[in-house]
């Protein structure tokens, strides 16, 4: 699945090829922009890339609201890294070139 039945609202404007540079040191958590997601095998979720680049909010009554509705649920130690990291990648200082 590429993604593109959500048309432009999720478009990064950025393919990647799977040659293993770009993927590998996503795959292994080594950008900070990115983290990857990997589910069990007997999992019927593929694998995802969290892109901490293009976030959006929801209101907590929503959420409560559609809890029923929700596909799955990450641990709570998952949970605090991908918190940790998603604060570290948004807390970076902007240098010019």
């Amino acid at each position: 699945m590429t993604g593109s039945h959500w048309g432009t609202l999720f478009d990064t404007g950025k393919k990647f090829k799977n040659d293993g540079t770009e993927i590998g040191k996503i795959k292994n958590n080594d950008d900070p922009r990115y983290h990857y997601l990997h589910f069990d095998p007997e999992s019927d979720l593929p694998d995802m890339i969290i892109d901490f680049k293009h976030f959006f909010t929801v209101s907590t009554d929503y959420l409560y609201q559609n809890k029923v509705k929700r596909v799955r649920a990450i641990d709570e130690l998952y949970r605090e890294k991908i918190s940790q990291r998603f604060a570290y990648y948004i807390s970076r200082i902007g240098l010019p070139d």
